[in-house]
């Protein structure tokens, strides 16, 4: 018979049971004790091999990429203005860059930057997306440069996407066309949601949505959430009543335009929600977050009749498209879970190539010195081991931007900054540590640090083969065949563009006019007298031939414009001219505001249709001349013909444009002559 062991906790037991039932219950816990401790030590190695069999999880990476956000237009950086506190937080708990540069002072060259590891000049990518043209006043031919992002280049995307990171896009891109978007380019999944008036919040919720919706369902594998919001750039746009709450506080002078404030503060919260969805996930403390901007911080936009401030990056000189300092500074925010020092401030000059090669440590992924060829990793600088190797930082615009921006190029060495315009070919030297607003022109003072940074900056672009502006030709006169070798460098626009390439000997547009990037060409032209023809001919159904001599040099000049609509039922004229008088009968557009510089408005004159045959797949023969206050516009010969007399038809004439609505199949032009004889009337 087994015995029977009974405990009991009576109070009328006397001690001595209760003395045996402690001894008994120690008696147990020693032995389960060193149960314990034999089972772990014999299932210790077999744990140990285990996780040695099992690799931990690449990092996840969140790369907020923010379009036109300024230097100061954080809390963390500075601003009092703008509110910021889930980003701020993200600054205390990560890396904070005070020295860190967009590849460009515009958009599209530092996101190929960003995605390619390499310099703009480099890559030939230096300029917008589309370009500007420029006024035919200017001095320079401005570079040409690529218009897409060449499929060859192995980005970011595609070297984590090989290491078995799903990857998804999120907003702008504009370093392609349809048939080079981020599809082509490493991302599995893309989304945009392009801002429209009126939208700008809604589209910063759609594409955090979107983003949260990715990461939810890559929780279980590695992920790339590349999330590029079109806010802040323009049109602001924002909810009204947080609108409200900022103009209703904003100070005279400085960082002062609510709906920007609120913009950001829109913005602030698409962080918020991106961390805590990490947190409702479980995934914050694998989750690499980076947060810059792709250029300066834009300075003034028209708002009706007034330019106003749109944010300051004061104590930084300029701003968007400039290559001072508010024009290439931007944010820089690097949370590292487990790695990263919290906290931290860091003062090394960095620059948007680095993130590629950084992005392949953090990772634990071999580096790609061939493709990141001007990206130094900034893990030293996350883990506070080291610094980089590093001479010097440049930049490279070959190119006007509206009236903000001429062509220069600039280079950063230590502390100091060198500025080369190309246009006069000035040189501006400056101390950034004691001098960051770019006030003090040390060229003079210092000619040796000047001369020294010159040579330096010269070597660079001829190591990267930099495309240069060049001087404008001295037309006398032109004859183009579009023969091979085709020689575009008569023209301002660069050949081949988004909408017109050479082909088959004749120069070919498609699209349609009008809107921010037309498929336009200009070609410069001098003298007051002209004589220009061409032949044109549609080769399907619909579109339109529209172009145009022009003597405007873009400030409300007295020179008379003479645009002439080559339909496919007639032909239409148009002329433009300039008038300070508000109330002036012919005034264009009514809501039009006045030229800032000259105070004048645009006239409009439109004349009735003339009937003629312009059917499709048809060569014609179109010719314009201006003599003295006529204008004589024919087409084949002798089918149509129209004189035209005004006064200033006679001015300078400055350029010759064509504006094409290609219908189904495009336009074509060939033969073009240009005459130009100086005359006085």
């Amino acid at each position: 018979m087994k015995p029977t062991l009974v405990f009991s906790m009576s109070h009328d037991k006397n001690i001595g049971d209760k003395k045996m039932l402690k001894s008994l219950s120690l008696f147990c816990l020693k032995s389960f004790c060193r149960l314990f401790f034999l089972t772990a030590l014999l299932l210790a190695p077999l744990v140990a091999l285990q996780a040695a069999d099992t690799p931990k999880q690449s990092p996840n990476i969140i790369l907020f990429l923010i379009d036109d956000l300024g230097w100061k237009d954080l809390g963390c950086q500075g601003s009092t203005f703008y509110q910021t506190p889930n980003i701020d937080q993200l600054a205390k708990e990560g890396v904070r860059f005070a020295e860190a540069y967009a590849a460009c002072a515009v958009c599209s060259p530092t996101r190929a930057a960003i995605l390619t590891g390499k310099n703009p000049a480099r890559l030939h990518f230096t300029h917008i997306m589309g370009g500007e043209q420029p006024s035919p006043s200017r001095k320079l031919k401005t570079a040409g440069w690529i218009q897409n992002l060449p499929l060859e280049e192995v980005t970011f995307a595609e070297a984590l996407k090989a290491a078995g990171y799903a990857t998804g896009h999120f907003g702008k891109w504009h370093v392609g066309g349809p048939d080079f978007g981020p599809d082509k380019q490493g991302f599995d999944v893309t989304m945009d949601a392009t801002p429209a008036k009126n939208h700008q919040d809604k589209n910063v919720t759609q594409l955090t949505d979107a983003a949260i919706a990715f990461m939810r369902a890559h929780a279980k594998d590695p992920f790339l959430a590349h999330i590029c919001h079109h806010t802040v750039h323009v049109p602001y746009e924002a909810d009204e009543a947080l609108t409200a709450t900022y103009r209703a506080r904003a100070p005279a002078t400085g960082q002062n335009h609510p709906k920007m404030a609120a913009m950001i503060e829109t913005l602030d919260q698409s962080v918020r929600r991106v961390l805590q969805t990490l947190d409702e996930l479980g995934l914050a403390e694998n989750t690499i977050i980076i947060l810059t901007s792709d250029n300066g911080g834009l300075r003034s936009v028209r708002e009706g009749k007034k330019t106003v401030t749109a944010t300051d990056n004061s104590p930084a000189r300029g701003g968007k498209a400039m290559l001072y300092e508010g024009g290439t500074r931007v944010p820089l925010i690097i949370k590292w879970p487990g790695v990263t020092r919290t906290g931290i401030i860091s003062d090394v000059p960095v620059i948007s190539m680095d993130l590629y090669p950084t992005l392949l440590d953090m990772a634990g992924l071999p580096a790609r010195p061939s493709q990141h060829r001007d990206g130094l990793s900034l893990a030293p600088l996350l883990k506070g081991t080291g610094t980089l190797d590093r001479d010097a930082l440049h930049w490279h615009f070959p190119h006007y931007h509206s009236n903000v921006a001429t062509p220069m190029g600039s280079l950063r060495a230590d502390d100091w900054k060198l500025i080369e315009f190309f246009e006069n070919n000035r040189i501006e030297l400056y101390n950034l540590k004691n001098d960051i607003g770019e006030k003090q022109n040390l060229a003079a003072k210092e000619p040796e640090k000047a001369a020294s940074l010159l040579k330096q900056l010269h070597h660079w672009r001829t190591e990267v083969n930099a495309a240069m502006p060049s001087p404008k030709p001295d037309l006398r006169s032109v004859h183009e065949t579009f023969d091979t070798p085709f020689d575009a460098k008569r023209f301002l626009t660069p050949i081949p563009n988004k909408n017109t390439e050479v082909r088959g000997g004749v120069l070919w547009t498609r699209g349609s006019s009008g809107g921010k990037y037309p498929p336009m060409v200009y070609l410069p032209v001098q003298g007051r007298d002209l004589t220009i023809s061409f032949r044109y001919r549609h080769l399907g159904a619909g579109g339109m031939l529209w172009f145009f001599v022009d003597g405007d040099d873009g400030y409300g000049s007295e020179d008379h414009m003479l645009r002439v609509k080559l339909l496919r039922d007639g032909v239409q004229l148009q002329i433009d001219a300039h008038s300070k008088d508000a109330n002036h009968p012919m005034r264009q557009n009514t809501g039009r505001p006045a030229d800032p510089k000259s105070g004048a408005y645009r006239l409009n004159e439109i004349l009735p249709l003339e009937n003629v045959d312009l059917t499709a797949n048809a060569w014609r023969e179109v010719k314009l001349v201006f003599h003295g206050e006529e204008a004589t516009i024919t087409v084949d010969g002798k089918t149509w013909s129209k004189t035209l007399k005004r006064a200033n038809f006679n001015a300078a004439k400055r350029k010759l444009l064509w504006m094409q609505n290609g219908g189904n199949q495009g336009t074509e032009l060939d033969d073009i002559h240009v005459t130009p004889t100086i005359t006085q009337h």
